[in-house]
């Protein structure tokens, strides 16, 4: 029986050392958003699941129709010379109760933008269009846009 425990006790005692000589390899970094876009259901010219990086005021005329730019304050004066726009488009089968924004710099020149759709099955399901205003990405960066669905 002790020499029972003993093995257990010398098997737990490895695990722990093992676990405490892992290093934990996480360099990614929260970035602030300057401004979340509302959910938009129409007057913008992305592809099913298209993901694009805005850097101008051209690029955005070309994406998002003039009325709807008058309309989404968070569309207007964006000084692309301090900002980035960071937008996609999505298909949900269950109607969007809210959505989480999250910005993070994943390596030198790596960027993800995480964003959580939770809905809500009473909901109406359709296209949508999302996105977030960023402080200016430099130009060697990458970027990778990552969805995960939530019910609520």
């Amino acid at each position: 029986m002790k020499t029972n425990i003993f093995k257990i006790s010398f098997i737990c005692l490895l695990l722990m050392q093992m676990g405490a000589g892992c290093k934990k390899d996480d360099t990614s970094e929260y970035l602030p958003i300057v401004k979340e876009l509302p959910i938009l259901y129409m007057g913008y010219n992305l592809k099913n699941e298209e993901t694009m990086v805005i850097k101008d005021q051209e690029s955005l005329e070309k994406i998002f129709a003039k009325d709807l730019i008058a309309q989404i304050s968070s569309l207007q004066n964006i000084d692309f010379s301090k900002c980035d726009l960071l937008v996609g488009d999505n298909l949900y089968t269950n109607g969007i109760a809210k959505l989480e924004h999250k910005f993070i710099k994943t390596g030198d020149y790596a960027y993800l933008y995480k964003l959580n759709i939770i809905y809500n099955d009473a909901l109406p399901a359709g296209r949508f269009c999302y996105g977030i205003i960023v402080n200016k990405l430099p130009k060697e960066a990458t970027l990778k846009f990552e969805i995960n669905k939530i019910n609520e």
